[in-house]
């Protein structure tokens, strides 16, 4: 699973996140008409500062479960909706006693500066749309956007008053607001997610993301040093050097490495990485992260064997030859041919126009697991060597920032899964107001196209 790399991103770290803010939640809840105001206005900010955490997680969580062959986060997903629906309804019930507090505090003559809720507000009409697809959710969804208007317009209406020093009954109102804006937002992420775990991948697109899992556990310091030993091991057990019938000895072996749920699977498609794929998603339970990591391990393992036993058929084919730093040498246990990625990428330039279409074929070579190192900087220097693209027309000429521009929604989520729904979602919450609204449909077009070159 792809972990974007510009903020560090754990499952650990988020479940810990969103369990501590449901404890909070409930408890803010519970006690809420019996609290004293002070108590009242120092839990609520509390709780939208964690809410806003918890809420940026979530990109992460989408990029990395749109990409998860085996859904692990399926059971997670369910158990937070569940919270979460039944959170929202006493959330509903809290903010009408606020309302109604507010109403009945005498005002003074001064003017409320905090009348706009930030972007999360607009992004009411998007979860609208589920709610309303779901019957049980309908009328908590009507409930919902009526309170928001009658509460903005009795912001916009009444004047400030003090209840507590610094403290207006109308900026608590406010507070509340983007707080309950945040959890219904929480609620709808999470039932995106239990729609995208129920969704079956294609044989190709399982096999493609099943061969990115395995070069991702490689990259990482856990995988890279496990393979480092691996390769070890063998050179210490054959220190003449191994044959043909070796490898294949020593690859049948890797079955007693996988763990007993997977082994059917294993055994069965360990070549075919597609089919592999397929019967991992009906597996009748979900593999643990010990499990996965077990897995991806023996699977790595096989195809070194596999890419071992092709150079042994065709030794000229390890001969490079051209400076490389960002790209796997090899995808599946298949070598990867450099120079003809060079006359791929040469014809994904012919297609662009401007510089910022470098992040389409950025995208692109994301897309079929060929980036290695997914550093911007380190991917405008290779394409600048002499053994790449030196001589770019002034109008293509690009450097990191140019990529790292799109950082967010277009660049940890392949191409082939941006939508409009998501893009003005992610737009809107973060106030990106330099992205155009059709520039996810534009790059994505030329993406199809550029990727054309590699069938």
């Amino acid at each position: 699973m792809n972990t974007p790399t510009s903020t560090p991103f754990s499952y650990e770290a988020f479940d810990r996140h969103m369990e501590l803010f449901l404890d909070m939640c409930y408890v803010f809840l519970k006690e809420y008409e019996e609290a004293h105001f002070q108590e009242k206005v120092t839990d609520l900010r509390s709780l939208c500062i964690k809410a806003a955490r918890v809420c940026k997680m979530t990109e992460f969580d989408l990029a990395l479960q749109q990409e998860d062959v085996m859904h692990h986060r399926r059971n997670k997903n369910n158990d937070y909706l569940t919270d979460l629906t039944i959170l929202h309804g006493k959330v509903i019930e809290c903010m009408h006693v606020a309302k109604k507090e507010t109403e009945q505090a005498q005002t003074s003559s001064t003017e409320n500066p905090l009348l706009y809720v930030e972007g999360i507000t607009e992004l009411l009409p998007s979860i609208g749309k589920w709610m309303e697809a779901n019957e049980e959710q309908r009328e908590t969804f009507k409930l919902m956007i009526d309170l928001n208007a009658q509460i903005q317009q009795k912001i916009k209406e009444s004047n400030e008053q003090k209840i507590y020093p610094e403290i207006t009954s109308k900026e608590h109102l406010t507070d509340f607001l983007h707080f309950f804006n945040m959890t219904s937002y929480l609620l709808y992420h999470f039932q995106r997610m239990k729609e995208i775990a129920g969704e079956e991948m294609s044989a190709e697109e399982g096999g493609r993301l099943l061969n990115q899992a395995v070069q991702q556990y490689l990259d990482s310091e856990e995988g890279s040093l496990a393979m480092h030993r691996f390769e070890c091991m063998m050179h210490f057990q054959y220190p003449d050097g191994f044959n043909a019938d070796d490898i294949k000895a020593e690859r049948r072996k890797l079955v007693n490495e996988v763990p007993a749920s997977l082994q059917a699977s294993f055994m069965g498609f360990a070549d075919q990485p597609d089919q592999l794929a397929l019967s991992l998603q009906d597996l009748p339970t979900i593999p643990t992260v010990e499990e996965n990591d077990a897995f991806l391990l023996a699977l790595a393992k096989y195809q070194w064997f596999s890419e071992v036993l092709y150079f042994m058929a065709h030794p000229e084919s390890k001969e490079v030859g051209i400076y490389n730093k960002v790209f796997h040498t090899s995808v599946g246990g298949k070598p990867v041919d450099l120079k003809k990625l060079h006359e791929k990428i040469g014809q994904m330039i012919d297609l662009a126009s401007r510089k910022n279409h470098w992040f389409c074929i950025y995208s692109v070579l994301k897309f079929r697991n060929l980036i290695k190192d997914s550093a911007s900087k380190h991917f405008a220097e290779q394409m600048a060597h002499p053994d790449w693209f030196p001589e770019l027309p002034k109008e293509l000429l690009f450097n990191g920032d140019t990529l790292t521009e799109y950082n967010g929604y277009l660049n940890d989520t392949l191409f082939t899964a941006w939508n409009q729904k998501d893009y003005d979602s992610y737009r809107t919450l973060h106030h990106k107001t330099r992205w155009a609204p059709d520039l996810w449909r534009r790059f994505q077009v030329l993406c199809y196209n550029m990727n054309d070159m590699f069938r």
